[in-house]
């Protein structure tokens, strides 16, 4: 580990303070490189001040938030709104002039048309990730409809009893409806299941509880903000690792005791911090034994070299919003858990960024469309994946308790061999659509194949270590077709 000033020695590795290093005015760590790259020397100054952001500033993420979560849908729920109106009303304008019809009579011809070409759609583009069933969510749009159009009708002969002009009645009540009709189609008619319907009203699912047998376990009691420790396992990430570390020391909470990373020998990540400073940046090297998953070595190595109160893990490929620690922090303590997980978003918008955040194929998990706890009983459940380690906050007490398993060497998958040990446990681990990082997803069919490749690998050898879990239950047909 490199210390802030002095000499100290890491798996065998010796570090030095460099003589000719020279420290960037306001920052408080220059981190000095040799031609390897290597980082040859820490400087401590004094910390640079946090400012926490004021209620403006929360507002607007808030803001932020609604964007991000519905601003996609909305814009492809217009488009095909869009479409269908105007063919509707070239079917009226068909019926009423051509043929003669009575306008309210063609109008309500286009609108069966209208209703019914929407749901599809709106099925097979806007919603196309969620896993409502077909006939009761046909059901429920028809239902909403009945309710929306009758409503319309009503307003529209209103409307032409007024003398208004029937083309500009119809162009006024779609701009109405148009809110209306999404906000019914997001929270009542595309939801899986009649749970997800009650959570749209009353709020978030209800809890899972822990396994039979055990009891939640006692949980610390922090009388002022608990201090924070992140550890990121690195090796070759040159290209992601500066945005990374700039997120974590960029957070508006004040408690950041230190980032951690766990590098490789000559790593070529070092190269990428020759100009970052802050005296909260450590960093490590170590040599993974051979047939050893890198990233879960270097972060138990990491994690048992922390000072503060909580853990967070991240990825060297995430970067995570100004306010992820003081939600995830306010997450754990509200809700009275040991650990916090958040999801993850593309940080391109190109087509292999939406791809992957928008296929259900080709999803990172866990994707939460409300909060949810992770239980013993309830691991893997439909809708309730288990979380990753990209992006976690959790308690010193649970990992003594639990520690990863820095021997697992079967493919991906770690990250659920931890989580299920954890839950086992009788520890409680919360999954929120309030945390979340952008992630540099795979780019390329071979990328996102080789990926998938190895998490059906890293699944084969989950049921053969934890055959009892739901999840090894529930995929132990499929796993062992795929190793055959």
């Amino acid at each position: 580990m490199v210390s802030l000033g002095g000499r100290e020695s890491v798996s065998g590795k010796d570090y030095e303070a460099s003589s000719d290093a020279t420290v960037p005015e306001g920052s408080a760590l220059y981190i000095g490189t040799d031609a390897s790259g290597r980082v040859a020397a820490l400087q401590e100054l004094e910390q640079l001040p946090v400012r926490v952001p004021e209620h403006h500033q929360a507002a607007q993420s808030r803001r932020d938030k609604l964007m991000r979560q519905h601003g996609f849908r909305f814009m492809s729920f217009s488009v095909i709104g869009g479409g269908i109106f105007l063919a509707g009303l070239l079917i009226q304008a068909v019926l009423t002039s051509g043929l003669h019809v009575p306008s309210l009579v063609s109008y309500i011809i286009q609108a069966v048309v209208s209703v019914e070409a929407s749901y599809f759609l709106n099925r097979l583009f806007t919603w196309k990730g969620v896993r409502a069933s077909l006939w009761a969510s046909f059901l429920r749009y028809n239902l909403q409809k009945v309710v929306t159009v009758t409503a319309n009708l009503v307003l529209y002969g209103v409307l032409l009893k007024l003398g208004v002009e029937y083309l500009l009645a119809n162009i006024l009540l779609t701009v109405v409806f148009t809110f209306v009709n999404y906000i019914g189609a997001d929270r009542f008619v595309f939801l899986q299941g009649s749970k997800h319907l009650v959570a749209a009203v009353t709020g978030p699912l209800p809890v899972l509880g822990v396994a039979e047998g055990l009891r939640p376990r006692p949980r610390p009691v922090w009388r002022e903000s608990p201090s924070i420790s992140v550890v990121i396992p690195v090796r070759g990430n040159e290209k992601t690792i500066k945005a990374a570390v700039e997120s974590v020391l960029g957070q508006d909470y004040p408690m950041l005791r230190e980032l951690i990373l766990v590098g490789s020998p000559d790593d070529s990540t070092w190269s990428a911090l020759r100009d970052l400073g802050d005296s909260r940046l450590v960093v490590m090297e170590t040599e993974t034994p051979p047939g050893i998953r890198d990233a879960n070595f270097k972060r138990d190595l990491g994690i048992r070299e922390t000072t503060g109160d909580l853990i967070s893990l991240l990825d060297s490929d995430m970067v995570i919003p100004q306010d992820w620690m003081s939600n995830a922090v306010r997450l754990l303590m509200e809700n009275e858990v040991d650990c916090v997980a958040g999801v993850m978003r593309s940080i391109r918008d190109d087509f292999w960024g939406r791809f992957v955040d928008r296929n259900r194929l080709g999803a990172k998990t866990p994707r939460a469309k409300a909060n949810y706890l992770v239980s013993a009983m309830g691991f893997g459940a439909a809708g309730h994946k288990p979380p990753i380690t990209a992006d976690i906050l959790f308690t010193k007490e649970m990992y003594e308790d639990c520690p990863i398993d820095s021997s697992w060497s079967h493919g991906s998958l770690e990250d659920y061999e931890w989580f299920w040990r954890v839950v086992e446990r009788g520890h409680q681990v919360l999954v929120s659509n309030e945390l979340f990082g952008w992630h540099h997803h795979r780019v390329g069919f071979k990328d996102l194949s080789g990926e998938y490749r190895r998490s059906a690998r890293g699944c084969a050898f989950f049921i053969r270590a934890h055959r009892d879990s739901p999840f090894a239950q529930k995929r132990i047909g499929p796993s062992i077709s795929t190793n055959l």
